[in-house]
């Protein structure tokens, strides 16, 4: 069930330990959990015991938590990224985790609710000691939060990148473009692949449910004829809306040569299904966070064309990108390729960066030091060049990666080159 670490026992809204065992499968983190699973609250029972104290000679565990939304419509795009975060917890553990350090990963489901995970937050952080967060999934729950962890002075290292306020606390550090800086990198990805081929006439359909989808809206609208398109088509549709007839024929009607959508991976599909009934076949492209490696094996999606705002998960042949594949031999077997698992890899590498010289025992200032002791860092050519500075928020940078659907295969149209506004 989503939100629960393998092997814990625990409903998906309790808070559970995840430093070993195989992720759980793509196909369940997608299914929405059983009425009974969703709590409003963690379960005493489930919660993990006291850390107690550390055998001599052994160094004491490195506690950080992931809090997000790993359940229902939001999680079956979000939890991808935990997934990625969970394979590196279980690989840099293989190799003797931080300096020593076992890391000790703790779970918490928030269900998209931002009172929840307001909760869950100061909870990791003053029952369970939690001296980071990795990966947050928080774009539809965490904007509540950032008050009390900019207080608490406990980092967050890398979320799912589409939260605005990585770039307004000096407590987050994301692990890529985020926010309004990763949306630029849609359009302009596309218009980079689209616009010299002749296909000019953009349309795009974006979720009423998210901000992320409404920000989107509006960075199409005034970057589009920037960069050469004419957006000749603008709207709005329901993650759960089952046919998009109507809107297939106004794109088609508007003359759209090139159709934008963001919904979540399955709506997405319906969308161009609709499309394809009515013999409309647009050149599709798409948001990374809905990049599922299944996409290539649907017809309708064959000249897809989409960025990512870190390596893509087929990429292979350099030390960073080699060290990700075998990982995900070894401990990802059950993860569904796609673009997202390597947003939450790239999140725990950056920890590994940041936490090379963790010392005993582990805490929060410790991280924050080598956090702001990154400087253009790539984290081996696998992201946008990071770099932080003591006590004040990230500076905006959009970079990405293309990405193709060809004759039902992923390829990179430009040999797997990092662009930069």
């Amino acid at each position: 069930r989503p939100g629960r670490a393998a092997g814990s026992a625990g409903p998906a809204a309790s808070p559970t330990t995840a430093p070993a065992g195989a992720p759980r499968s793509t196909s369940a983190a997608a299914a929405p959990p059983k009425a009974s699973e969703q709590r409003s609250a963690p379960s005493a029972k489930a919660l993990p015991p006291p850390v107690g104290e550390t055998p001599p000679g052994k160094k004491s565990p490195a506690i950080f938590a992931n809090v997000g939304t790993h359940s229902g419509v939001g999680g079956a795009t979000l939890f991808p990224v935990v997934q990625g975060v969970q394979v590196w917890v279980q690989h840099i553990n293989a190799r003797g985790g931080l300096n020593g350090h076992e890391v000790k990963l703790i779970l918490f489901d928030d269900g998209g609710d931002p009172a929840r995970h307001r909760a869950q937050v100061q909870e990791a952080i003053e029952r369970h000691k939690a001296i980071a967060f990795l990966g947050n999934t928080e774009v539809l729950s965490g904007r509540g939060s950032v008050e009390y962890l900019t207080q608490k002075r406990v980092p967050v290292v890398g979320m799912d990148t589409g939260e605005p306020w990585a770039y307004q606390s000096p407590m987050y550090f994301p692990q890529s473009s985020a926010g309004d800086a990763l949306t630029y990198t849609f359009v302009a990805s596309i218009a980079q692949l689209m616009v010299p081929a002749g296909k000019k006439k953009l349309g795009t359909l974006v979720c009423a449910e998210a901000q992320i989808c409404t920000d989107a809206d509006r960075i199409f609208g005034d970057n589009a004829p920037k960069l050469g398109f004419d957006h000749v088509y603008r709207a709005k549709a329901s993650l759960t809306q089952p046919d998009f007839t109507a809107e297939c024929l106004a794109a088609r009607n508007a003359g759209v040569e090139v159709f934008f959508i963001m919904l979540v991976t399955n709506t997405t599909q319906r969308a161009a299904a609709s499309c394809a009934r009515q013999g409309y076949r647009p050149n599709f492209a798409t948001a990374s966070a809905i990049v599922a490696d299944r996409l290539k094996d649907d017809p309708n999606f064959d000249g897809l064309v989409a960025p990512s705002q870190v390596f893509p998960w087929y990429q292979t042949g350099t030390p960073a990108t080699d060290e990700y594949q075998q990982a995900m031999r070894t401990f990802g077997k059950d993860v569904a390729p796609g673009a997202a698992p390597p947003v939450g890899w790239a999140a725990g590498k950056l920890m590994e960066r940041a936490a090379a010289n963790l010392p005993e025992p582990p805490t929060s200032a410790a991280i924050l030091e080598g956090l702001w002791a990154l400087k253009a860092d790539t984290l081996g050519g696998i992201t946008a060049p990071l770099t932080f500075v003591r006590d004040q928020p990230p500076t905006p940078v959009s970079c990405w990666f293309n990405m193709a659907i060809r004759d039902g295969a992923w390829v990179s149209p430009d040999g797997f080159r990092m662009h930069c506004r």
